[in-house]
């Protein structure tokens, strides 16, 4: 090899070299801009009774940190304060070493352990000096499943502990107003760090996280929009900003959709807000399962396993044919001779091929199931064993398996209230059951707390209807503790109603032992029920219907396993 070639290789190598290190160079230091593409388009309070609230002129500035290092904010901010406008400072704060957030540090760890800690107090103790309304936003969009910002795709724990730091940095600084600030999307509560903490909310229009979502927008319309941004922070009674974005500036914000979703809230206040503070309520203590003890269920129709002696309980799924033919009450009295309790999952199908009312919600509203509804209520009270009323369930997944699915909150929360208030007074064995899946946006569909006495959930180990593999099936625990944190706010005892996992004997025993260590351990499950049956062939596409049957064997082995009362 000649010596010309040799030293083009070497100088090649040392541009490819000094490329990496300048590419790998730390990105540090403060950045401010105006955000004039995030205009504050308009303010709601829950209070008001107006439609409109008039919005002073904001002047937005983007605060931009990339390095822990204190920096005198007086630099880059004075500019923003040269006119009696309030002033709202979204603060980002990006790791120093790399600019994207999927390879980025933990952030709100760091916020957390004090490392930003100085650069709080410098911008604190600057904005302290400032006269008029100061807020500052803090890491937004935090809910929304994307990699937009480094804060994203972490756990709600770590955002709220990360948050409550930075206001217990505030002190002195009253004049500054701290704002939660997520994008409105399903799963907002989740991340709400306490009222103690927040004066304001902010929530955007088209942002740019929603917008790299696969479901997004799930309302078309502007006035849909506005209006499920603002149910989804109805139980924080904070005021509400509503911010635009680079698809919906000022110039295409319009008044009159505001005022037509603002209105149909305030139509539906005291419904909407009935619960409204709900996330500052002390948690009820656990329930006392030495008394009680844990209520074992089934959903067993081919009757494989319900007569083993631990079984307290037996569900039951009711549509409009069954109840009508007779063959609900024949099996109800069936579970009732054999002195269990029973879940009844009433489903309002038109006929036992699972027709569909496309007008449902609409129809219960106007009294056209009221028969069924009175026929219903005459069967379960002729007992006293223990009833749990199961209703419009797994309302909140954004499919149309079921007529109630995919549905106007309100309506949905109207829809089963009528059903509740249809059977009031309720006989004192009969209690009712709210029943989301416990996916992502449950507590927008919650009817409120006079009308439930129990929630429960669903926990299947299929994570998706593309998977087959018994092997990727997530564990009861993880999905366990992903619903219980969703359902926190409703505060009411917990019952399982339908669990179950596929695969052979040997993996079902290691994901069962796994479910009754959960059980063991969180005394808020007051009772579980084993979904022991095949799925729903119409749910499950082109691929295998799942069978969640199970032996004899393993479902002994898992009795043994759980605290049940001797």
């Amino acid at each position: 090899m000649s010596k010309r070639i040799i030293l083009l290789l070497c100088l090649l190598a040392l541009l490819l070299v000094a490329g990496y290190i300048v590419f790998q160079k730390k990105i540090t230091g403060i950045t401010v801009r105006q955000l004039t593409e995030q205009p504050v388009l308009a303010m709601y309070n829950l209070h008001d009774s107006v439609n409109t609230v008039a919005v002073k002129k904001y002047t937005h500035v983007l605060l931009k940190w990339t390095t822990a290092a204190a920096d005198n904010p007086a630099k880059t901010l004075d500019k923003f304060f040269k006119d009696a406008q309030p002033v709202l400072i979204t603060l980002e704060i990006w790791p120093p070493d790399n600019i994207l957030p999927v390879n980025a540090a933990n952030i709100l760890k760091q916020i957390t352990a004090g490392d930003y800690n100085q650069q709080f107090k410098e911008l604190f103790a600057y904005l302290q000096r400032k006269t008029g309304t100061v807020l500052l936003r803090l890491l937004p969009d935090m809910e929304v499943y994307v990699d937009e910002y480094p804060w994203q795709m972490q756990s709600a724990t770590a955002y709220r502990e990360a948050f409550r730091h930075v206001a217990s940095l505030k002190k002195q600084a009253a004049n500054v107003q701290l704002v939660w600030a997520p994008a409105g999307y399903p799963g907002t509560e989740e991340y709400w760090p306490g009222a103690d903490v927040v004066d304001a909310v902010s929530v955007t229009i088209k942002g740019k996280s929603e917008l790299r979502t696969d479901n997004y927008p799930a309302e078309k319309s502007l006035a849909s929009l506005v209006e499920r941004k603002l149910h989804r922070v109805r139980f924080f009674d904070k005021p509400v900003l509503l911010l635009g974005s680079d698809k919906m500036p000022a110039a295409q914000f319009v008044p009159a959709s505001y005022d037509s979703a603002v209105a149909y809230l305030r139509q539906n206040h005291a419904l909407v807000y009935q619960d409204v503070n709900l996330a500052e309520q002390q948690p009820l203590p656990a329930n006392n399962r030495a008394e009680n003890g844990l209520l074992l269920g089934l959903y067993d129709p081919k009757g494989k396993l319900v007569k083993n002696a631990a079984v307290s309980v037996e569900h039951l799924f009711v549509n409009l044919a069954r109840l009508h033919n007779g063959s609900f009450k024949k099996a109800f009295d069936s579970v009732v001779s054999r002195k269990h309790a029973v879940i009844v999952t009433m489903e309002p199908w038109k006929d036992t091929n699972q027709e569909k009312d496309p007008e449902l919600i609409a129809n219960i509203l106007k009294g056209k199931y009221d028969e069924a509804i009175k026929k219903l209520l005459d069967i379960i009270s002729q007992t006293n064993q223990t009833v749990f009323l199961r209703w419009l369930h797994e309302m909140e997944i954004p499919i149309t398996r079921y007529p109630w699915q995919s549905q106007r909150p309100v309506e949905y929360i109207k829809a089963y209230r009528y059903f509740v208030h249809k059977l009031t007074p309720l006989p004192a064995h009969i209690k009712m059951v709210w029943g989301p899946a416990g996916d992502r946006g449950s507590m927008e569909y919650w009817p409120g707390s006079d009308v439930v006495d129990y929630t429960s959930i669903a926990i299947y180990g299929l994570p998706d209807k593309n998977i087959t593999d018994h092997t990727r099936q997530e564990s009861f625990s993880s999905i366990f503790k992903r619903k219980f944190h969703r359902l926190r706010f409703a505060n009411k005892p917990l019952f399982i109603t339908e669990f179950g996992v596929k695969g052979p004997e040997k993996y079902k025993k290691i994901w069962m032992a796994d479910a009754a260590a959960t059980i063991r351990t969180n005394t808020s499950i007051i009772g579980i029920n084993y979904f022991n049956f095949e799925d729903s062939p119409k749910a499950w596409g082109d691929i295998e219907t799942p069978d969640w049957s199970t032996t004899n064997a393993v479902f002994k082995d898992f009795i043994q396993q759980l605290p049940l009362k001797k």
